[in-house]
């Protein structure tokens, strides 16, 4: 199901600021929302005001599929212009000790692991590289 934007209430909407390219894009299509139900700081917060039927967010798929397991009564639609999608970057010291890179490896491995498994979030390092080779 799609929305057009201008069927929702900008009264009702619980905001989050994801990125710079978020606002841009909210602001290029909801720019009546200047009244919003309230801003939040956190995603962890969230939860808490989807008590309320009409109330609504703009949030990546990865969590709303976390917040639709928590509460079923959640749904989701999506826009016909969506909003950009977020980048996450790992950042490596390209200056480690040796005796840390296996560590740092199998944290490195564990984060991609985990990052796998959620149906909303794409890996862009699918066969990611051994740490030494990242910091190349």
């Amino acid at each position: 199901m799609h929305f057009d934007n201008s069927d929702l209430k900008s009264e009702n909407e619980i905001y989050l600021t994801w990125s710079e390219k978020f606002t841009l894009w909210h602001n290029r299509y909801f720019p009546y929302s200047k009244r919003k139900k309230i801003i939040l700081g956190t995603a962890s917060m969230l939860l808490s005001y989807f008590d309320e039927v009409d109330n609504w967010s703009i949030i990546p798929m990865s969590l709303a599929n976390k917040l639709m397991k928590l509460n079923p009564s959640i749904t989701y639609s999506s826009f016909d212009n969506p909003p950009p999608q977020r980048m996450i970057y790992l950042l490596i010291n390209p200056y480690l000790k040796p005796d840390i890179q296996e560590a740092i490896q199998i944290f490195v491995d564990e984060i991609v692991s985990e990052l796998e498994k959620n149906d909303g979030l794409t890996v862009l390092i699918k066969n990611h590289e051994k740490v030494q080779n990242l910091i190349k």
